[in-house]
């Protein structure tokens, strides 16, 4: 924990997605998908109700920490066109990243 992995996860996709900070940041299971640039301004809650909504990335910093929000969360999507992206995914938890390659 607190080591860098959302900073080397932005510096893999080439845009600063993944909040940073001197504390702990990453309090949700964070996905990190490709697009060509319709979902690239926000963010999207996958509530453990099943309901998902799409968010402002202005609006990230209310995920940040172990809030009423995030308890509610049961994941969030961010969307990059990113050349690593486009071959693979990254999940960014708490304490860990995932990478899933995909074959082409």
């Amino acid at each position: 924990m607190r080591a860098g992995k959302s900073t080397l996860l932005n510096a893999i996709i080439e845009r600063d997605l993944a909040p940073t900070g001197v504390k702990e940041t990453t309090a949700t299971i964070n996905w990190f998908r490709h697009d060509t640039g319709q979902y690239n301004d926000i963010f999207r809650v996958y509530w453990q109700n099943g309901d998902s909504d799409d968010i402002p990335l202005s609006q990230v910093d209310e995920w940040l920490s172990q809030g009423e929000k995030t308890q509610k969360t049961k994941f969030l999507e961010f969307f990059a066109n990113s050349k690593f992206l486009a071959r693979a995914a990254i999940v960014d938890t708490p304490g860990t990243i995932q990478l899933t390659a995909f074959s082409i």
